[in-house]
């Protein structure tokens, strides 16, 4: 068998698209009080299942505390928490 080729495949059919979204991510996160305290590990969202946060060793106490990860997101993509009108850029449609 031979492989596809770009000719072939618009030749037999018409291709169309739309823009890429982004429907998962995954972003390192590190947080430290200066005092010793150092938490590591990764923030990833996905658009079925949401947010979740995978740490490389003990995650912090307010970690079990409702939004953690959205905080989090929003600290780590924006420097705060969007408003309203910020969700539908952020593919979130106001969910």
């Amino acid at each position: 068998m031979h492989e596809v080729t770009q000719e072939e495949l618009l030749d037999k059919y018409m291709v169309q698209s739309e823009r890429s979204k982004v429907t998962r991510w995954s972003r390192f996160v590190s947080l430290n009080d200066g005092d010793g305290e150092e938490h590591n590990g990764i923030l990833t969202w996905d658009a079925n299942d949401g947010y979740s946060m995978y740490w490389w060793d003990t995650s912090p106490a307010m970690a079990e505390r409702p939004e953690f990860e959205y905080v989090l997101d929003c600290i780590t993509n924006r420097g705060g928490i969007p408003t309203y009108g910020d969700l539908s850029d952020a593919g979130m449609d106001g969910a």
